[in-house]
């Protein structure tokens, strides 16, 4: 009979500490720092818009792609947000 690495110690007992996740595990983990990310995207957000407004030939290119990032990051946190909760 073969034991499996990590699954007993050396009294035959059973650990208490595993290394694998779940998927539901690393769903909330990715989800988390997509909120974070999202977070920092929109206030990179605010700043463009705030030096757009303000320059007077217009960083349109700085904005767009602000917008662009803020986009994405919330897609991605949707997609994490929806994959969770269909892992209950």
């Amino acid at each position: 009979m073969s034991r499996r690495a990590g699954t007993q110690n050396a009294a035959g007992e059973g650990l208490a500490y595993t290394s694998r996740m779940r998927l539901k595990e690393v769903t909330l983990w990715a989800l988390i720092s997509m909120i974070l990310l999202t977070i920092l995207t929109f206030s990179d957000l605010i700043v463009a818009i705030m030096a757009f407004a303000g320059s007077t030939r217009g960083e349109f290119i700085v904005l767009f792609t602000a917008a662009v990032h803020l986009l994405a990051s919330a897609s991605v946190t949707a997609f994490f947000y929806v994959s969770y909760r269909n892992r209950r």
